[in-house]
């Protein structure tokens, strides 16, 4: 039996983060894709995590953003926090 065909479930969800979190190895990206595109409950999983981790990047910058906008700087330079 060939490494391919002896990836399970249990292995995908285990490399969906680090595949999100671009720490996956080509190898592990390889056969998580084969996967993916076998499996539509583990498809269904990469979905939902990587929206989860789409939104929470989101607010991470929304929060940095909204932070950024109560600095404003007066006449002379001098930054103010709002």
């Amino acid at each position: 039996m060939d490494k391919a065909s002896e990836y399970v479930c249990a292995d995908a969800r285990e490399a969906i983060p680090r595949w999100l979190c671009e720490e996956a190895s080509s190898e592990e990206v390889h056969a998580l894709q084969q996967h993916l595109r076998e499996c539509p409950d583990c498809h269904a999983s990469f979905l939902a995590s990587s929206a989860s981790q789409f939104f929470g990047t989101q607010d991470a910058k929304r929060q940095a953003a909204h932070h950024a906008a109560r600095i404003s700087v007066d006449d002379v330079g001098v930054a103010r926090i709002a």
